[in-house]
């Protein structure tokens, strides 16, 4: 339970680091303790409000509400992205619409399991021991692969930076074609390779690699569409945007 539970967190809380991560080292700005503590408080709220109603949520447009709205949080975060990156006054609370989103969703998967999990006589403790190893790990890992990209943007620009971003936000927001597809709105597509025998989805270096880049070892032409449709908007917005090297102090 221990090593699957640290796993599950990587899986689900860590994006939400390399997320917020991404967003420090793009739009420059550094949250105060206080905006930290809001836009956590805030993350918190709206993921239990948004399990507390989900099972009436599902029973929307005739059982499908639930993964509708689940891709309504990504595509929230993307549209919110993409006017941070175009409208400099609008920065915070794009940023805050985008990262509460997001989390949101990655963090009702997690509490969804932590109460599974608990429920089914598992040990309070080992779960939250597991869940201060998963948070140390995402948090440590965040702050290296801060580093990481300050290195490679310092030497070849913020061209690897505006990337990475887009390929992070294009792969996770991919997911909206998956959820489309299991309810039948969007059709899935053929499958276009798969390598699970190289890498396992659900394997450790699988769930790193979906945290990174919203990783899929068996990706469907409609998967493959949406990220290239996404990743190509958001490194179009991500590149031009003009605030990379101008640091505004919180208030």
């Amino acid at each position: 339970m221990f090593i699957n539970t640290v796993i599950i967190f990587l899986r689900d809380l860590l994006p939400i680091f390399i997320l917020f991560t991404y967003v420090q080292n793009t739009f420059a700005l550094q949250y105060s303790l206080k905006q930290l503590g809001v836009l956590s408080v805030g993350a918190l709220l709206g993921m239990f409000a948004f399990v507390a109603s989900s099972a009436n949520i599902s029973e929307w447009f005739d059982g499908i509400g639930l993964e509708l709205s689940q891709s309504a949080l990504l595509l929230l975060s993307i549209l919110a992205l993409l006017v941070a990156a175009h409208f400099k006054k609008w920065h915070m609370l794009s940023l805050t619409i985008a990262l509460c989103s997001f989390a949101i969703l990655k963090l009702a998967s997690f509490y969804v399991y932590f109460l599974t999990a608990w429920q089914g006589h598992g040990s309070l403790q080992i779960l939250l021991v597991a869940g201060c190893v998963g948070f140390g790990i995402s948090l440590s890992f965040a702050v290296l692969w801060s580093f990481f990209l300050n290195e490679l943007s310092s030497r070849f620009g913020q061209f690897i930076n505006s990337l990475a971003f887009a390929s992070f936000v294009a792969g996770h927001s991919a997911q909206i074609s998956d959820n489309l597809a299991q309810v039948d709105v969007l059709g899935a597509g053929e499958t276009l390779f798969d390598i699970s025998h190289i890498v396992a989805d659900k394997s450790e270096y699988g769930h790193l690699l979906s945290a990174l880049f919203g990783f899929e070892a068996a990706p469907t032409s409609g998967f493959a569409l949406f990220y290239l449709i996404i990743i190509a908007l958001c490194f179009t917005a991500f590149s031009r945007h003009k605030t990379h090297f101008t640091k505004e102090p919180a208030r």
